[in-house]
């Protein structure tokens, strides 16, 4: 098993600023949903605008999905579209700039285009990455990726504050709001610029990639995501930190506190995998894997025996969430140099499945936010479940 090599995962590689855009993108999307309701549903009620938006904001994450299609429609083009990715997410950045509220539906369609389009553009290019030599010879390319990712959420933080800071809350409804997007417009293009400079541009090779997909053997596509289901934990927890600005003061009074994820909380997730990832690292990955899942199913069923009703209970139950979270990321980083030797196609689709289950189970958790009580015992007992399934599939996928 590689050692951590700080000086390699600290270095800046053609890849390394697709998850800063992507943290970005999720964090400024997300933290606007109230603004974007107002604006595309202003005949809707407040509460099913938000579950709405929330949906079309997931689009990015639904299209995801369509990514090995789109390969498979452009693979009779010319070798390379000569476009730097960066480049055309950008163009789904500005677009929604020039929206009116005079055409709201007209704009409903073209915003949640942008959201299909950004998905698919982020994901072909997570494609090109995977076939990539850079890819093949970093040995600290997942907790790097993520590292990223959550720096992306933390700088998308600090500017919808300023945002939102400097105007009023009826100027971010009517306007304001497409500050958020001309920030995403102009990060990409810096980052475009960097890519460009430092860098060759990254371009899409389809037909290089549909060969890919037809030439390797296939993974067992379901066993391995029930092997990572686990992944979904802290990838929730980022989007609930993304929403922080809203879903406290639209949920029921009794999950304000819980559904109150601050940057505390993401700085201990990133403090725990740093210093937590290198460790289990030496141990090894059968034996890390099992520990960290057995104590995570053992704590979590004893935890959920107790009663919580106290603010106490709830500031235990978020802690709890955040170590677990980095426990779920540095297994996933553990069980990824497994997976990433087999078909670049296969592993697409695995790390796309989670994308697609969140489209579907946030909507509906938000829902429940808003609407009814969390049960704080079936946190634990979910947590222990999900875990139990990861193990337990984790002993047939080899």
């Amino acid at each position: 098993m590689s050692k951590l090599n700080s000086k390699e995962t600290l270095k800046l590689k053609k890849f390394s600023l697709i998850p800063i855009l992507e943290g970005l993108d999720i964090y400024l999307n997300f933290s606007i949903i109230t603004f974007l309701s107002y604006f595309f549903l202003p005949h809707i009620d407040n509460r099913a605008s938000l579950i709405v938006m929330t949906c079309v904001v997931l689009l990015s994450f639904f299209s995801r999905l369509f990514v090995m299609t789109i390969i498979k429609v452009f693979q009779n083009l010319e070798k390379k579209i000569r476009s730097n990715i960066f480049f055309i997410c950008s163009l789904f950045y500005i677009i929604p700039i020039f929206l009116l509220n005079e055409f709201l539906t007209i704009s409903l369609i073209i915003f949640s285009l942008c959201r299909l389009l950004t998905g698919i553009c982020l994901s072909c290019v997570h494609f090109s990455e995977l076939t990539s030599k850079d890819f093949k010879n970093e040995s600290n390319y997942f907790i790097k990726y993520s590292l990223l990712f959550i720096f992306g959420l933390i700088l998308g933080n600090f500017i919808f504050l300023i945002v939102d800071d400097l105007l009023s809350i009826e100027q971010m409804n009517n306007w304001g709001w497409k500050i958020v997007y001309f920030c995403l417009f102009v990060m990409s293009l810096i980052i475009a610029f960097i890519t460009k400079i430092k860098f060759k541009s990254i371009f899409f090779d389809f037909k290089s990639l549909n060969e890919i997909e037809e030439s390797n053997t296939s993974l067992k596509l379901v066993p391995n995501i029930l092997k990572n289901i686990f992944i979904l934990l802290p990838l929730f927890v980022f989007l609930i930190f993304s929403s922080n600005y809203w879903l406290p003061r639209f949920a029921n009074p009794e999950n304000m506190q819980f559904l109150d994820f601050n940057l505390i909380l993401i700085f201990l997730i990133v403090l725990m995998n740093i210093f937590v990832f290198p460790l289990i690292n030496l141990i090894g990955r059968k034996r890390s894997n099992n520990f960290l899942s057995t104590s995570v199913i053992f704590v979590s069923l004893i935890l959920f025996l107790f009663e919580y009703t106290s603010s106490y209970s709830i500031e235990m139950l978020k802690f709890f969430v955040a170590i677990v979270s980095s426990f779920s990321l540095s297994i996933y980083f553990l069980n990824m140099p497994k997976i990433k030797e087999i078909n670049p196609a296969d592993l697409i689709k695995v790390h796309n499945s989670f994308f697609l289950i969140i489209f579907f189970i946030v909507p509906l958790l938000f829902y429940y936010f808003i609407n009814y009580s969390i049960s704080y015992n079936v946190i634990y007992l979910l947590t222990g479940l999900i875990f139990l399934i990861s193990f337990l599939s984790g002993k047939y996928v080899k």
